[in-house]
């Protein structure tokens, strides 16, 4: 009786050795394709987790805080923040626009009034980042269909990204 080499045989032994091969490179070929789909399926989702207005009676604004959040696994750039349908750079009265601006932590006070010129928005949010948004609406501004900033208006406030999204909520002012 001849010699196979063992309890495998050559043939054996070699077809062991291609089945590995294969299942290593299929492993590999897996594993790549997850990561390469998962740089085309990343996302923005920014959530509105609290709002908060309140009246300043000797500046004459609503002081309105938002804190947001982006719950999606990529970066989000906030581009405008509308007032009721009107970008936060048109709304006004008199000579004060709204304004805003962004904070790690939540404000004690919006402490920067209303704005002479009109704001424009550029916030990068990263993935998992949460961040305060202080927004000045000063009193008697005008929005779309002639909402004027009074005591008791439903305020629509919405994010609106570069991709195109909005993320609204509502309040009503104090």
């Amino acid at each position: 009786m001849a010699k196979h080499g063992g309890p495998f045989g050559r043939r054996g032994l070699s077809s062991i050795l291609l089945v590995a091969a294969i299942v290593l490179v299929v492993i590999l070929i897996a594993y790549l394709m997850g990561y390469i789909s998962e740089l085309f399926m990343r996302y923005e989702q920014i959530e509105i987790l609290n709002v908060n207005a309140v009246w300043n009676a000797s500046q004459r604004y609503w002081e309105i805080t938002l804190k947001i959040k982006n719950m999606g696994s990529a970066a989000a750039t906030i581009e405008d923040i509308l007032l009721n349908g009107i970008s936060i750079s048109k709304v006004k009265s008199g000579g004060y626009y709204a304004n805003y601006r962004s904070l790690d932590q939540k404000p004690t006070s919006a402490d920067f009034g209303n704005a002479t010129t009109p704001v424009s928005v550029n916030i990068i949010l990263d993935s998992g980042q949460e961040i305060y948004l202080a927004i000045t609406l000063p009193n008697g501004a005008v929005m779309e269909n002639n909402s004027v900033a009074t005591s008791g208006l439903n305020l629509e406030i919405k994010i609106h990204t570069i991709s195109g999204k909005e993320y609204p909520k509502l309040i009503a002012l104090p």
